[in-house]
């Protein structure tokens, strides 16, 4: 905490357990996203509601500093029953961050769909986690331009059958949409229509595994109506 403001500066001790007494708060009982959902369920959508939403929670988050999506994975493995979280990583960057701090552990599975090579140069197919948790991290890297086909079949054929087999009691979703074919920085094809499906065969697989918890959190998205396609489609499929 700095002396001169009162402020907790980011990545200390007092910024971590700052950070998980606000998640505490949000997450007790695990309830935080049906209690959320349940606000969604309008008659008339708006996404103005939805982007606070996400706003909200992104304050929370920053892609250099991903100690907020550790925090809350750390936050989940604290808490009775869960034993193991995974955590899905689809923005168009490679989150070099959160994959480092967990790549040496198996109750945290990291996996990543992401342009390769691109920003910030990590996440090629044989990183795979080091010692303990070697074989829990998983990296799916694409060249520029691919689109729906080729995320669909990585979802299908990779994502669902990892957590088929790790069998997390709880997911947690790096949402980036800068994969959308309207971005201006991403260089890919994806469709929000995509995104949709994708986020729809996760939730298949909370369901199955992790009594549905699947908590998603805002990364990138830089063009607006793109972004505001994409997470429509997003919401609609957790809800």
């Amino acid at each position: 905490m700095s002396a001169e403001n009162g402020t907790v500066e980011r990545n200390t001790p007092q910024s971590r357990d700052a950070e998980r007494s606000v998640l505490g708060s949000m997450l007790r009982d695990n309830t935080v996203i049906g209690d959320v959902l349940q606000l969604l369920h309008l008659d008339n959508f708006h996404f103005d509601a939805h982007r606070k939403l996400f706003d909200g929670v992104r304050q929370l988050y920053d892609k250099a500093h991903p100690v907020d999506v550790v925090t809350l994975a750390e936050w989940l493995r604290e808490q009775k029953g869960i034993e193991r979280v995974f955590i899905f990583d689809f923005d168009v960057h490679h989150g070099n961050g959160t994959q480092h701090l967990f790549e040496q552990r198996d109750d945290v599975f990291y996996a990543s769909m992401h342009r390769y090579p691109f920003y910030p140069g990590t996440g090629a197919a044989n990183e795979i986690g080091i010692e303990k948790g070697r074989g829990f991290t998983r990296n799916i890297p694409f060249p520029e331009g691919a689109g729906d086909p080729e995320y669909l079949r990585a979802v299908e054929g990779e994502i669902v059958r990892i957590i088929d087999d790790y069998r997390p009691n709880a997911i947690l979703l790096s949402s980036g949409f800068d994969a959308h074919r309207r971005d201006p920085l991403g260089g890919m094809r994806v469709s929000e229509s995509a995104y949709g499906e994708i986020t729809r065969r996760v939730v298949e697989t909370a369901q199955r595994h992790a009594a549905g918890r699947v908590l998603s959190l805002l990364e990138g998205g830089y063009d607006m109506e793109g972004l505001a396609a994409s997470v429509d489609e997003h919401v609609r499929a957790l809800a």
